[in-house]
């Protein structure tokens, strides 16, 4: 059986909705979501929470983010949100990124418009603050990327593609801001992932395994 095949055996439906949050006084309450993609079953159970290296998995959750920067600690960080507090910035909190990570974190924005007026008015006030996008909350493991595209209508004709050559239970899905990416899950260890490879490279398509 080819391994291909035998992923898309364990698929389970898996219905990914993304939903922004809070607030500050620079950016109105929204709960309109930014524009998401999710193309298929997923292979596998969710591995969030899970196995070595959960304890230090991303906390990042869907939507529009704006980050005033990333901390060894947890006490870092939140030191970070009082010295923006003091110059007006709220509803900031601590999200952990990766072991020892910390982002300080407005979450919430409605719209990448509304994202950049706030990125300028933060620099007015001398920070330097990252736009993050994510289109679905972080899964945990290794993905196997097929391809990265700009937006997600070019992702979803990239995942069709590759499912017309038999890779099956592909999800289109948003990490970072202009990037769409292609990813198959249930390659779980380094014997999987090199069979994998291999049966890719063989339609095509050069795998890169990613943080999922």
């Amino acid at each position: 059986m080819r391994l291909i095949a035998a992923i898309a055996m364990g698929g389970c439906a898996a219905a990914l909705v993304a939903a922004c949050g809070s607030s500050s006084n620079h950016a109105e309450r929204s709960a309109v979501a930014p524009d998401v993609g999710t193309a298929t079953t997923l292979g596998t159970t969710r591995q969030t929470g899970t196995g070595p290296g959960a304890a230090c998995q991303s906390q990042q959750q869907p939507g529009i983010d704006a980050s005033f920067g990333v901390r060894r600690s947890p006490g870092a960080a939140q030191a970070l949100i009082a010295r923006a507090g003091r110059l007006g910035f709220q509803n900031l909190t601590v999200q952990q990124r990766a072991c020892r990570r910390y982002a300080s974190v407005l979450t919430g924005l409605s719209s990448m418009a509304q994202a950049r007026e706030f990125q300028r008015e933060a620099a007015r006030a001398g920070f330097h603050v990252l736009i993050e996008c994510r289109s679905v909350p972080v899964r945990g493991g290794l993905a196997a990327v097929f391809g990265h595209r700009r937006s997600r209508r070019g992702a979803v004709v990239l995942m069709r593609e590759a499912t017309a050559k038999g890779f099956q239970n592909l999800q289109v899905q948003q990490d970072r801001c202009g990037d769409w990416e292609v990813d198959l899950y249930g390659a779980g260890t380094s014997k999987q992932r090199a069979e994998l490879r291999r049966e890719a490279a063989t339609a095509g398509y050069h795998l890169r395994f990613e943080p999922g």
